[in-house]
């Protein structure tokens, strides 16, 4: 979905295609990505507000948008066969390819930055970000329980923002969503939410330890 086609902008179109989904219970949800120059802050946040599934800047790299396709791929049910036959059985996606091709989108983010702050800075960064994220998890599990939905949507939302920097879209998206639940006041699966984030934080943080070694030595 092109975010800034003329006449009706992508986003106006997302809406209008959620209404009618929303009109219809049988009909099949479609899955959108947003599509957009403007690699501005808070971008995927108003793609993902308005009800896109997930996010490819321009200019295109392929391997990103190959992960944002098998993404949606993978959210979709197979159309039912009307001669009654068995399709075969879908292929469960792969964790360890989903990790991987998570980790490279940071570490060309992190390339970047190191552009910009050169590699000490990216270490600074790096090294903070590694220190401070498992406690802000524990603390946003520990929220999680309770009701008090303004401190979860803060803990919530500046995850989010330290996950954008450094590129980490799905984690960005889980947090995301935690945000978007608390700030109207919800409580239903905020604690299976916070849990898929810390768990999936919990797959990359070896990793992470490894790139913050990776950039000490980067000239």
């Amino acid at each position: 979905m092109d975010c800034h086609m003329p006449e009706m902008a992508g986003y106006d179109a997302t809406r209008a295609i959620r209404r009618a989904e929303a009109a219809n219970a049988g009909r099949p949800r479609v899955r959108i990505i947003a599509l957009t120059a403007a690699a501005m802050s808070g971008e995927r946040e108003r793609c993902l507000a308005v009800g896109m599934d997930d996010y490819v800047s321009k200019p295109v790299k392929p391997d990103l948008l190959q992960a944002a396709l098998d993404r949606a791929a993978a959210d979709i049910e197979p159309v039912p066969d009307p001669l009654g036959t068995q399709p075969e059985p879908a292929a469960e996606p792969d964790p360890a390819e989903d990790v991987s091709r998570e980790l490279t989108t940071v570490r060309e983010t992190c390339l970047a930055l190191a552009d910009e702050l050169g590699s000490e800075g990216v270490v600074e960064l790096l090294e903070a970000f590694v220190s401070d994220t498992p406690q802000r998890l524990l603390e946003l599990d520990r929220l999680s329980f309770s009701t008090d939905f303004v401190t979860l949507r803060r803990a919530a939302h500046s995850l989010k923002g330290s996950f954008a920097l450094f590129g980490f879209f799905t984690l960005e998206a889980l947090s995301l969503n935690i945000e978007i639940a608390a700030s109207e006041d919800r409580s239903d699966g905020q604690v299976a939410a916070a849990a898929s984030l810390h768990s999936r934080f919990s797959q990359l943080f070896p990793q992470l330890q490894q790139m913050v070694e990776e950039f000490r030595s980067h000239p």
